[in-house]
């Protein structure tokens, strides 16, 4: 599943400052065809309903396990939690639960982009090593090269 694309269903979390994305693209897809996933937990799911034909305190009873479990979750795990999903599963998650997104609900952008920025410059000064070590071995070359070519001459000037 090269670019599966799910059409966006959810809504976010009430604590969010955006809905999460829940489309899966091909740049999410690693070699192996795997996704990572967050999970928001189930607060972040839409609110039950009651079935029809349930009576209301089945409702009432089902209503308050949901809400322990979410404050279980919530207390177990005070951000959203990464799962590694085969992309066909992620889909049906994403498409099945409001609770799963392509990226956290609550990103903060400023904190995202100096994070981008450090693993940018930490690159640049790898690239920058390496670069440096390529350069010294040419440099070592040229110089080499030109002693060689100067003892060459004091040779044939010597012969002379």
């Amino acid at each position: 599943m090269a670019d599966t694309v799910l059409p966006s269903t959810a809504s976010a979390p009430a604590k969010s400052s955006k809905p999460p994305r829940r489309t899966i693209v091909g740049t999410d897809i690693d070699p192996q065809g795997n996704v990572t996933v967050w999970d928001h937990g189930p607060g972040a799911s839409k609110p039950l309903v009651q079935a029809p034909g349930e009576t209301d305190d089945s409702f009432k009873a089902r209503s308050e396990t949901a809400k322990k479990e979410a404050e279980a979750w919530a207390k177990a795990h005070p951000a959203p939690v990464s799962l590694v999903m085969h992309s066909g599963e992620a889909a049906h998650a994403l498409s099945a639960d409001d609770r799963f997104g392509m990226e956290p609900a609550d990103l903060d952008e400023a904190e995202v982009e100096a994070e981008v920025k450090k693993i940018q410059d930490a690159r640049a000064a790898v690239a920058a090593a390496g670069q440096n070590a390529i350069d010294r071995k040419t440099a070592i070359a040229t110089v080499m090269a030109a002693r060689h070519a100067k003892a060459n001459a004091e040779k044939e000037k010597a012969k002379e």
